[in-house]
């Protein structure tokens, strides 16, 4: 019996023997030869002492043979972490800020992530100080994809747009100083723009009518006309749900790392004294955050010497379901009935769900075995005006 690949051999103080790369061979006497890992089943390994420094001598056992070999456990490097430290407080401080206030849903979700594993980090006393650089990478760049400064300034310039036009209308309205007062605030949300965008444009859509005088002899008081009504709907967006695979896991085996949350929409609708639907404005409210799923694919074998014919072990595929969520259809139709340019919303659109059935073989190769609708589709209908 001989060693034909050393494991790994150089450690700290504290660390655990990896073993996982280490191969020996057995010559038996009918002169065939089989290959094995240090750790397959009948393996014993003896002789390493985490906490003692040095070169050590250990033995690998199988099958009443011994083998030899040597690792060297150094005193454990100091481990710099101040610089994470100070990271993850420049991180926590930016939750409150207009980078992250106003930023991708996923883009927040990542920082908030990679803050918890940075702290994960400074708590594992036994973290190299690899995992610490990565850490403190990994942090870096969740900061710096936040995109919520660019996304405040887009909706500071639809603000200030939708002002002007309020203001030109109606100068003493109310909605002047809540507007300034938001643009000036040092602490905006992307709610209170998203409302109070919302209202101005109620401001600019109501047509306003006014008689100055009294009426004189024979003349009659003008018609009212009934004005339409804004109504304001939020239809809930379904999150998307993703794999990927992971060496880590083992195969079958499923570890959610991201959990999904539902988004927001909101449609500004007008509807008239008729009840006619027609859609003036789309807004993401809250953006989807997709579910993500790691799925492994490792795969654990091991080989025994037979003393008859070696037997070939079959690892079986494994069925994973998934859900996939379908994207809604959009359908323009012509009304002659309405003025050119005018469109109205006459069926609102939703998501539908399926599910598919996967097949996932020892190497992660995946194949779609069968897929079942769970949810239909409904598309959205809008009728044009060509009158």
């Amino acid at each position: 019996m001989y060693i034909s690949k050393q494991p790994k051999i150089d450690y700290f103080v504290g660390d655990t023997l990896d073993l996982s790369e280490g191969r020996f061979r057995v010559l038996y006497d009918d002169e065939t030869e089989t290959e094995h890992n240090f750790t397959d089943q009948g393996v014993e390994i003896t002789g390493y002492d985490s906490q003692k420094t040095g070169r050590q001598k250990l033995q690998l056992h199988y099958q009443g043979q011994t083998v030899e070999f040597d690792v060297l456990v150094s005193p454990k490097a100091a481990i710099n972490d101040e610089y994470l430290k100070q990271e993850i407080t420049s991180a926590q401080g930016r939750k409150g800020t207009t980078a992250y206030t106003f930023a991708d849903a996923e883009k927040q979700a990542a920082l908030v992530e990679k803050i918890e594993a940075a702290k994960a980090v400074l708590e594992n006393h036994d973290a190299s100080q690899e995992a610490v650089n990565q850490a403190l990478n990994d942090l870096k760049q969740a900061g710096t994809e936040l995109d919520g400064n660019q996304r405040y300034q887009t909706a500071r310039e639809e603000l200030e747009s939708l002002l002007e036009s309020v203001i030109e209308k109606d100068p003493q309205s109310e909605l002047i100083a809540e507007a300034e007062g938001l643009l000036s605030s040092q602490t905006p949300t992307p709610e209170a723009f998203a409302n109070l965008k919302e209202e101005l444009n109620k401001k600019l859509l109501v047509k306003e009518s006014h008689h100055v005088g009294s009426l004189e002899e024979g003349e009659t008081a003008p018609t009212v006309e009934a004005l339409p009504e804004l109504v304001v709907e939020t239809e809930t967006q379904a999150f998307e749900r993703q794999e990927r695979p992971s060496g880590d896991l083992l195969l079958g085996e499923r570890r959610v790392v991201q959990a999904g949350a539902e988004g927001q929409i909101r449609h500004l609708i007008e509807v008239d004294a008729k009840g006619n639907r027609t859609l003036l404005q789309t807004e993401v409210v809250k953006e989807a955050v997709a579910e993500i799923t790691e799925v492994g694919t490792k795969i654990e074998s091991s080989t025994q010497p037979l003393d008859g014919p070696k037997v070939l072990e079959v690892k079986k595929p494994s069925l994973v379901v998934e859900e996939e969520v379908l994207a809604y259809g959009h359908e323009e139709r012509v009304n002659p009935s309405l003025p050119v340019g005018e469109r109205r919303l006459v069926q609102v659109g939703v998501a539908g769900l399926r599910r598919n059935l996967v097949e996932i073989d020892s190497e992660g190769h995946r194949s779609l075995k069968g897929t079942e609708v769970l949810k239909e589709t409904v598309t959205e209908i809008v009728e044009v005006g060509t009158k």
